[in-house]
């Protein structure tokens, strides 16, 4: 018997029964602020099955007090995008803001059933990216995908896009403070499903390192850099299992901790 799928206002997707199985983890990726703007860019990733994107919404929210007037500039899914002789994307973004609360819907429309590209899989692949204008700050943009509305859609060899899954959250950035933070660290989110962050602001030119480890004292992930200026690390803990984890940060002989929760 064949399926349909309907899509809804912002194009909410509702999969029937015969849908493939399968998770998307969506995140925020290489925050930075740029002569006085906030840009981040939009990745997705397959953790199990890898697919092509048919159509796919992404809805955020941000704190509107912080960060406002997003603008977006298609990557992978642009209407430009070739998967054969012709363009088979199209590309379209609104925002709103009231008062503290802001809202952006991202929209990619695939027009050519079967001919999406690049393939989704357990490599992070670019979406679009971001540039918000900074109106403070000093406050928390508070930056979430809602994971009601935002879902991507396969290609499948009869035309059919079904979605996929469920895409994962992720806590806010926080846009650099005005001026030099020499010594500044922070972990974040607290509570998450795979990711962490670092943010660092560090005056020198010296060495960072990044270790986890779990409530045993094991080390189960490390990293080091030499690194100076605003940086934002993302840590992928995708492959640990759920419980709490130490994220211990180093740089010239000062150390931060913080407990997290990765839940799966």
């Amino acid at each position: 018997m064949k399926k349909t799928v309907f899509v809804v206002l912002f194009f909410l997707l509702f999969a029937l029964q015969d849908t493939t199985a399968g998770v998307i983890d969506v995140r925020f990726a290489d925050g930075q602020k740029v002569d006085g703007k906030f840009e981040v860019t939009v990745q997705v990733k397959s953790q199990d099955i890898g697919f092509e994107i048919g159509s796919a919404t992404v809805f955020f929210d941000y704190n509107a007090e912080a960060i406002s007037k997003p603008a977006y500039t298609p990557i992978n899914f642009s209407g430009d995008k070739k998967c054969g002789p012709a363009p088979v994307y199209s590309n379209n973004f609104n925002f709103l803001e009231n008062d503290a609360k802001g809202e952006g819907n991202y929209a990619i429309l695939l027009h050519a059933p079967n001919a999406g590209c690049p393939t989704v899989s357990e490599e992070w692949v670019d979406v679009a990216r971001f540039v918000f204008d900074i109106k403070d700050a000093t406050k928390n943009p508070s930056l979430n995908f809602n994971k009601k509305y935002t879902a991507f859609n396969k290609v499948v060899n009869n035309g059919e896009m079904h979605t996929l899954g469920n895409a994962t959250s992720m806590e806010a950035f926080t846009p650099a403070p005005t001026g030099s933070n020499d010594g500044f660290i922070q972990i974040f989110p607290n509570y998450t499903q795979n990711v962490i962050h670092v943010e660092y602001d560090i005056l020198q030119r010296s060495p960072v390192n990044i270790s986890v480890y779990d409530m045993t004292g094991r080390m189960v992930h490390n990293e080091s850099r030499v690194a100076s200026g605003r940086n934002l690390n993302t840590i992928d803990l995708s492959t640990l299992g759920s419980g709490y984890f130490l994220v211990e940060v180093e740089n010239a002989g000062k150390k931060t901790s913080e407990k997290v929760l990765l839940t799966k």
